[in-house]
Order: structure tokens, then sequence, then C-alpha cells
């Protein structure tokens, strides 16, 4: 063969793998086209109403960090400690330790000792305090301030009227 009947055998060849080439280019861009507009095409799919027993959160660690119940909701600290809860009868807070300090209810707002023991309450009739044992010292309310020994005894009141500190027999 002669030297331009082989460049014209080459050059056809190129021409047609160029051609089979922008073929195959044009076909993968095509599909590419095809699948991002099917993506966008494709409605969300998010459920209208997700239904369970309880819900459960947990940290990248794995240690949970709030539980979602029927009737409360809880949230713990990084130790996993029980700290807080929402619940149908009242809202609570523990200490650290995982302890119950703090719960307000219908019945108003009670603080707990270390031990467990209420220590304080609050509500309409008024504020009552009792020392570790649970026993109540001193309440205030509306009609005065009374103060109580360990026993229960009246140790010290105040009427309405008599606010003077006066022992009252």
């Amino acid at each position: 063969m002669n030297k331009i009947g082989l460049m014209e055998s080459r050059l056809g060849k190129l021409e047609r793998d160029n051609r089979r080439l922008k073929m195959a280019f044009g076909v993968m861009s095509l599909l590419f086209a095809t699948v991002v507009f099917i993506g966008m095409a494709m409605p969300q799919q998010i459920p209208d109403v997700i239904s369970a027993h309880e819900f459960h959160v947990v940290d990248a660690d794995g240690a949970p960090r709030a539980r979602m119940l029927i009737d409360r909701t809880s949230y713990f600290d990084e130790d996993g400690m029980l700290r807080a809860t929402s619940a149908s009868d009242g809202i609570g807070y523990n200490d650290a330790n995982g302890t119950g300090r703090i719960w307000v209810d219908q019945y108003g707002i009670g603080y707990y000792g270390e031990n467990g023991t209420l220590r304080l309450r609050m509500n309409s009739g008024g504020i009552v305090v009792a020392d570790d044992n649970g026993t109540f010292r001193t309440r205030m309310n509306a009609s005065g301030f009374v103060s109580y020994g360990e026993k229960g005894d009246v140790i010290w009141s105040t009427g309405q009227d008599d606010l003077t500190g006066r022992t009252r027999n």
C-alpha cells in the first residue's frame, strides 16, 4: 500500500473511533441526566405519623440521653444518671447522684433532701419546712407563722393580727 492509502485508512479508523467515543459519551450523559431528573421528580417520603411505644435518644457513644414514654419524658446526663423528668403527674429534677430533689405537681413545689425526705413544700396553703427526718418544723400561711418542736408541739406562733413575735398559749 502506498503512503496515501495507508494514511486514508488510518484516518478513517480514527474517525470511526472518534464517532464511537462521542456516541458512548452521549449515552452516558443521557443516563446521568435521566437519573438526576428522576431523583428530582420523586417526592420526599416523609410519613404523616410515626407510631411507637417508646422513643430513646442516645449520644454518639450509645449512652441514653432521653427517653419518651406514654406518660413521661426523662433526660439523662452524660453518665447515664436520670436528671430531669416531665411526667403526666409533675415535673422533677434529680441531683448528680440521681436523687430526686425537686418535684412540681398539683400539690405544689416540693424540695427533697439528700436522703430523699421532703424538706420543703410550697403551695396555695402556705410553706412548710421539715427537718432531716421529715418532721414539719415550720409552717407559714395566710394565718401566720408556726414553729414546731421535735415532737410536733407548737413552740412559737403568730396570728394574722399578732405579728409581734409573742408566744401564744
